[in-house]
C-alpha cells in the first residue's frame, strides 16, 4: 500500500489553516484537509483514511498526496502513540514541522480560547442580527439598515471570558518544542523544519518553496497569496456565519462567508465544493473584471476555476453580494472588533512572558541548540 507523500505538523498557532490552502493551490499535490486527519485520528481510522486515497494516488502517480496535522501536537504521554500510528501511513522522509516564537504562539492561543468563550465568532451569539434567510425579491437596502438597527453594538464582554494569567499555564504543553519535536523524530527521519516567522513574512515566497521542494514538486510555482498579509480574525468571522440565500441563480442554498484576509470577500457552499470570491485578489491577479469569481471548494483550487464556472454567478447573486452580505459582515465584525479588542492582546502581556521564559528555560534552550537555523527573532532566543 502507497504511503502519504508527506505531514506537516504546525504547532499550535502556527497557520496551519493557511499552510492547507498554500499546499492545495499547487496543482501536484492533494492535501487533505486537516479537520479529516483530526477525525481519523480521534476516532482511530488513520489506516481506513490512508486506504481511502489509493485508488486517487493510483490514477494520479505525479501528484504527492499528504496530511496536515491540526490536533493532538501537543507535548505529553499521548503524543507518542498519536506519532507512532502517523508513522505507519506516511513515508519516514516526509515530516514537516513548522514552530512559531513561543510567545507569540501563546498569545494567539489565549487570544483564540478567549474570543471562543465569547461568541465562538458567530454574530448571532455576540448579539448582533444575521437573518437566517433572505432573497434577491427583498428591499435589501432597507433589509440592511433594519439589521444595523435592530442590534447596532455587540453584547458586552464582561465575564464572558478568562483572563490570560488564569489560563497560559493550562497551554504550557502546547510551546514544549524540544519535547514535541523529540516524539516526531523519533519515528521520521531527517525533517523540515520551518520558522512561521518566514512563511508569513509578507512578500517572502522562499519558505513555501522549501515545502515545495522537500515534498517533490515544482517549487517555481507562482505563490500570489504571499503578496498579502493574513488577518485570521476576518477569515473566522466570515468562516462561522451561516445564512440561506436564494435568487434567481441560487435557490435556498445555505452558504458560509469565509475570507482570505480583511480586504477579501466569500460565499462558500455548505456542503459542496463550490466557493465564491469577491476580493481585490480575483481582480488584480486573476485579472477577471468585477471581482466576483467562483472556484472549487477544495481550498481555492484555482486551477480549475474557468470563465465558465465564473459566469454562473452573475446578475442578482452579485447584487446580494456587493449590496447586502458584505456591507452588513463588515458592520457586524467592526462591531465585534471593539469587544474583543478589550480581552485581547496584540502581546503577550510582559509578567506572563517572563513566567513563560523561566517554565520553559531547559526546553527553549534544548530547541535552540538543536536548531539553529530558525527562530533568529524570537522572544527567548539568547
Amino acid at each position: 500500500m502507497k504511503l502519504f507523500d508527506f505531514l506537516v505538523v504546525p504547532v499550535r498557532r502556527s497557520g496551519g489553516t493557511a499552510i492547507q490552502r498554500f499546499l492545495s493551490l499547487h496543482p501536484n499535490i492533494i492535501a487533505v484537509p486537516k479537520w479529516t486527519l483530526d477525525s481519523a485520528l480521534e476516532s482511530g481510522q488513520e489506516e481506513q483514511l490512508l486506504e481511502s486515497a489509493q485508488e486517487a494516488m493510483r490514477a494520479s502517480p505525479q501528484t504527492r498526496f499528504g496530511l496536515v496535522q491540526h490536533l493532538f501536537t501537543e507535548a505529553g504521554p499521548e503524543l507518542e502513540d498519536i506519532v507512532q500510528r502517523l508513522s505507519k501511513i506516511v513515508r519516514k522522509g516526509g515530516l514537516i514541522l513548522i514552530f512559531r516564537d513561543h510567545c507569540d504562539a501563546m498569545n494567539s492561543e489565549l487570544s483564540h480560547g478567549a474570543i471562543l468563550q465569547y461568541c465562538n465568532y458567530d454574530f448571532a451569539m455576540a448579539g448582533l442580527s444575521w437573518p437566517s434567510e433572505i432573497n434577491s425579491s427583498m428591499d435589501l437596502d432597507a433589509l440592511l439598515q433594519e439589521c444595523k438597527e435592530e442590534r447596532p453594538t455587540a453584547r458586552d464582554s464582561t465575564d464572558h471570558v478568562s483572563r490570560p494569567e488564569n489560563v497560559w499555564k493550562r497551554r504550557l504543553s502546547y510551546v514544549h518544542y524540544a519535547e514535541i519535536q523529540a516524539a516526531y523524530e523519533g519515528y521520521f527521519r531527517n525533517p523540515l523544519i520551518v520558522d512561521y516567522d518566514k512563511i508569513f513574512a509578507p512578500n517572502d515566497k522562499t519558505s513555501m518553496q522549501g515545502i515545495y521542494a522537500f515534498i517533490g514538486v515544482d517549487d517555481k510555482f507562482h505563490m500570489p497569496f504571499f503578496t498579502r498579509q493574513q488577518a485570521g480574525r476576518s477569515h473566522r468571522f466570515l468562516d462561522h456565519n451561516y445564512t440561506l440565500i436564494s435568487s434567481d441563480n441560487f435557490n435556498n442554498l445555505q452558504v458560509v462567508m469565509v475570507s482570505r484576509d480583511i480586504l477579501d470577500f466569500s460565499i462558500d457552499y455548505s456542503g459542496t465544493e463550490m466557493a465564491i470570491l469577491f476580493d481585490k485578489y480575483v481582480e488584480q491577479d486573476l485579472k477577471f473584471p468585477n471581482g466576483l469569481s467562483l472556484v472549487s471548494r477544495s481550498d481555492i483550487d484555482l486551477v480549475n476555476s474557468g470563465p465558465k464556472q465564473q459566469m454562473m454567478l452573475r446578475n442578482d447573486g452579485e447584487r446580494m453580494m456587493r449590496e447586502f452580505l458584505y456591507p452588513l459582515w463588515r458592520h457586524n465584525f467592526q462591531a465585534v472588533l471593539k469587544e474583543i479588542d478589550k480581552f485581547t492582546n496584540k502581546t503577550l502581556p510582559e509578567d506572563i512572558r517572563e513566567d513563560l521564559k523561566e517554565a520553559l528555560a531547559t526546553d527553549s534552550e534544548h530547541f535552540f541548540a538543536t536548531n539553529k537555523h530558525i527562530g533568529q527573532s524570537w522572544t527567548f532566543r539568547s
